[in-house]
């Protein structure tokens, strides 16, 4: 997820990892040029990697990238999307023990982001995926369709494309961990949320009806509370093919920001 320097020509690479969740290795000499770990651990790669314990911390001993992800890497636009996700993965990841759940979601992101860049978007085996848009209902709040499995877009297409993913990776982040808004009803009376949309009370972890307290604050539509629940609800590879509009995608990045500011950072 990340590499910086450490100590007296070495690095830092801090990896995740399927059994032990997040770990941080050392890699002795690791700023000398050629040193035959260079490509290998770098952000944004799949890699195979052994590695030791010794007195001063995990060390790195052998590694063999799988998979550089280039396409994702080469385009600016996808590249800066991803690595400001890693920044998720690694504040939620867990030291020390396994969070497999977490693993495969940054992973089956990866490969979406990839699919958008234009490079094959087939998910290695051993990685759990659910097909090519196994679920394609509710797709009224979604205004720019294009077919499932009808190639990779393009241009401002693929970066809608790349922003929707990301969005939907990064709820269900917090999904996982427990940090989700509750969309469906009302946080105050319980009520369900209706067709008049609701404001976000991010301290009850979730939205209320205009009338249920103070609603001072932007009102959200019912169709950006609809999409929300998809990015919630949804497998991220509902997403692939098809994107949320970019105003669309401008709330909900404003939403994303009030909502992860009080209950997170």
């Amino acid at each position: 997820m990340r590499s910086e320097p450490w100590r007296e020509g070495d690095r830092l690479a801090t990896i995740l990892t399927r059994d032990y969740g997040k770990v941080r290795l050392q890699i002795k000499s690791g700023l000398k040029s050629g040193h035959k770990l260079s490509g290998h651990l770098e952000p944004l790669t799949l890699t195979d990697i052994s590695w030791a314990r010794t007195r001063y911390g995990d060390t790195a001993i052998e590694a063999s990238a799988v998979e550089g992800f280039y396409g994702l890497k080469n385009n600016l636009d996808l590249l800066k999307l991803a690595l400001d996700g890693n920044q998720l993965l690694e504040k939620f990841a867990p030291e020390g023990h396994s969070e497999n759940n977490l693993y495969e979601l940054g992973l089956r992101w990866w490969w979406l982001l990839k699919g958008l860049a234009g490079k094959s978007d087939v998910i290695p085996e051993g990685t759990q995926q659910r097909g090519c848009l196994e679920s394609v209902g509710d797709q009224d709040t979604i205004k720019l369709q294009i077919p499932a499995c009808a190639g990779m877009t393009k241009g401002t297409e693929a970066v809608l494309g790349a922003q929707t993913i990301t969005a939907a990776f990064q709820w269900q982040v917090l999904k996982q961990e427990g940090l989700a808004p509750e969309t469906g009803r009302c946080v105050v009376c319980g009520r369900e949320m209706g067709t008049e949309g609701g404001a976000l009370d991010a301290e009850a972890g979730g939205f209320k009806h205009r009338e249920c307290g103070d609603s001072a604050g932007q009102i959200y539509t019912p169709a950006i509370l609809k999409i929300l629940d998809q990015f919630l609800t949804k497998p991220l590879e509902f997403w692939r093919g098809k994107s949320v509009p970019a105003a669309d995608l401008t709330v909900l990045e404003g939403l994303w920001r009030e909502f992860v500011v009080f209950r997170v950072d």
